[in-house]
């Protein structure tokens, strides 16, 4: 970090962004000027902050129990103020833009700020090889490129800027 000149970073900066960066070493901290330590700049304060900002839980998909068909249909909860309670207790929800296809048996994986719901099922036959990117920003769920087999009830992971599936039902439909 010798290259970064800790006089030059504004307070906002290293709030909001900087110390709630985990890749940041503790050598950028304790180069930073009185000033900045002053106003809560400081490795001590880290644990207070939120590294991903707002937390928010987004539920897309699923199945409806009395009609037993796969569901397009989104929402997301604003849950730092419910820590204490269980979801279904949560009363501030934003019903957001619904999927392009409907899937239950999906997974969601959160990926350079967009969400990416892949897989699924229709019923109990036929694994889903789509995909889709949700962007919050426009409200938009927009398909992306496909799997090559169908996955339902299966594993994701994002890294490297690549989405992986792994395991679940698999078929070729």
């Amino acid at each position: 970090m010798e290259h970064v000149d800790s006089k030059r970073l504004k307070v906002k900066f290293l709030k909001d962004y900087a110390l709630t960066e985990p890749l940041l070493n503790k050598k950028l901290l304790r180069s930073l000027s009185n000033r900045k330590r002053k106003f809560g700049c400081w490795p001590n304060d880290i644990k207070a902050l939120n590294r991903y900002g707002i937390p928010y839980v987004l539920f897309a998909g699923g199945s409806h129990h009395a009609l037993k068909k796969p569901q397009k249909y989104c929402k997301v909860f604003y849950i730092s103020n419910y820590s204490h309670l269980p979801l279904i207790k949560c009363r501030k929800s934003l019903t957001v833009s619904p999927m392009k296809e409907r899937r239950t048996g999906l997974t969601t994986v959160l990926l350079e700020n967009n969400v990416y719901a892949a897989g699924g099922c229709v019923n109990e036959d036929e694994s889903l090889s789509t995909a889709e990117r949700y962007d919050a920003i426009i409200n938009e769920w927009t398909p992306v490129a496909s799997m090559l087999i169908g996955h339902s009830f299966h594993g994701a992971c994002a890294y490297d800027d690549h989405v992986y599936v792994i395991g679940g039902r698999i078929n070729s439909i």
